[in-house]
């Protein structure tokens, strides 16, 4: 088990639970967020925390015979983000199976995913309005902290490169 992991789990979700009691409401128009209409940075945020359960399958992928709990979580991690990721991690078990061609072309385009998303929402987006909104708005508020935890879980991990390129080598 990767200590610096359970660390940033307890951090974060000792943070969420904490900000839930402030009691910031929920303003947003989770609707128009689903039919991509809003500012092109919460949009962008939004869609990649959908990105990212499907990178991490990917890794589950690579390891040998996985409990199904472990998938579960992966998938519950469409939902709860790394509430559900970061345990998924924590339970992976077993040596890694050589990679297949679809699990290599799939390594290369979910990062390239995330970097067009990354670039379209920068370019397109007014982050003095997402700032905003992730001061007043608690699921914004959430929804960020726990899009910068699974973007920088991989360099906590030991990953390193540009698109996480030694991603598989974390569980030495």
């Amino acid at each position: 088990m990767n200590k610096k992991l359970v660390i940033l789990y307890i951090i974060f979700a000792s943070y969420s639970i904490v900000s839930i009691f402030f009691n910031r409401p929920v303003t947003l128009d989770f609707i128009a967020l689903f039919q991509l209409q809003g500012d092109a940075l919460l949009v962008m945020t939004f869609n990649m925390l959908g990105v990212f359960p499907l990178y991490y399958l990917l890794v589950a992928s690579t390891y040998e015979k996985q409990q199904w709990y472990v998938y579960v979580l992966f998938g519950l991690s469409f939902m709860f983000g790394a509430f559900a990721t970061i345990p998924g991690l924590l339970l992976l078990k077993g040596n890694q199976k050589p990679l297949s061609k679809t699990q290599e072309r799939f390594f290369m385009i979910l990062p390239l995913t995330l970097l067009i998303m990354s670039i379209i929402g920068i370019l397109f987006g007014n982050i003095s309005d997402y700032f905003q909104l992730f001061l007043n708005d608690q699921f914004v508020h959430i929804m960020t902290i726990d899009f910068f935890i699974l973007l920088l879980m991989p360099y906590v991990m030991g990953a390193t490169g540009f698109p996480y390129v030694h991603l598989i080598k974390w569980r030495v």
